[in-house]
């Protein structure tokens, strides 16, 4: 079982976008992408979710500490594949694989 704990940010965008918290535990517990970021120092985690009807990228940025993880900001996004692959080649993000639950 995932603690988490949220930032101020990620509970208002939480709220905001109608998301849950089963969501974020989906995404965390079976990552389909990780990479992390060398500017924020966080991990970035990208897996599939059922969200309003329809199967979408929901990226969760976290990082772990001390036996949960800390959640800083989660977005759906349609256009992920795009996304990492720009910020992976101005070396933002480092791809570093899938996290095994």
């Amino acid at each position: 079982m995932l603690d988490l704990i949220l930032s101020r940010h990620a509970g208002e965008k939480i709220r905001l976008r109608g998301l849950s918290m089963e969501l974020i535990k989906q995404v965390l517990n079976s990552p389909e992408q990780i990479y992390f970021d060398v500017v924020t120092r966080l991990y970035v985690a990208m897996g599939h979710v059922a969200f309003h009807g329809e199967k979408i990228p929901m990226v969760v940025i976290y990082r772990a500490e001390r036996g949960s993880h800390y959640i800083a900001t989660v977005y759906p996004c349609k256009e992920f594949k795009e996304e990492a692959e720009r910020k992976v080649k101005k070396g933002r993000w480092i791809k570093v694989g899938r996290r095994e639950a």
